[in-house]
């Protein structure tokens, strides 16, 4: 496992797989916009689909974005109805932060467009080239799982 680590990142993998993430995420062409769903807000609605109930604290943290905007982010989201505070069962002066089910239809309504917006790039490529990216989705979504279960 160390050595095909140490080959994947002489090959320059970490960093050509983050140049190529960050483009197709944030070029005009592929990027998605939906008025009060700025980045940082869809990013803690992520976090809260994918974590369950969180502290606020811990949702900063997992965001890394500072408690204080992270409040404010969480004020937003929950009058936009998006998520919900709920008082934590294990210390009554803190809350839980969790996604509603408004706030989940809006994550997949934004990944259903950004995949429409995938979609024209992918019918160019070469049929080996759609093979490739189908038999990497395992691995890639098994990073993510890892990445992001540790933050």
């Amino acid at each position: 496992a160390l050595q095909r680590f140490a080959a994947a990142a002489a090959a320059g993998l970490p960093l050509r797989l983050s140049t190529a993430a960050e483009r197709l995420a944030h070029h005009p062409r592929t990027r998605v916009v939906h008025g009060e769903a700025t980045p940082s807000r869809l990013t803690a609605l992520a976090v809260l689909e994918a974590a369950g109930p969180l502290r606020i604290s811990d949702l900063a943290a997992r965001s890394a974005i500072g408690l204080p905007g992270m409040s404010r982010i969480v004020d937003r989201l929950s009058q936009c109805g998006w998520a919900a505070r709920h008082p934590d069962p294990t210390d009554h002066r803190a809350c839980l932060v969790s996604i509603t089910e408004a706030g989940t239809e809006l994550l997949d309504a934004m990944r259903r467009e950004r995949a429409g917006r995938l979609a024209p790039g992918l019918a160019h490529l070469q049929p080996q080239q759609i093979a490739a990216l189908l038999a990497a989705l395992p691995a890639l979504e098994s990073l993510a799982d890892l990445i992001t279960a540790k933050i």
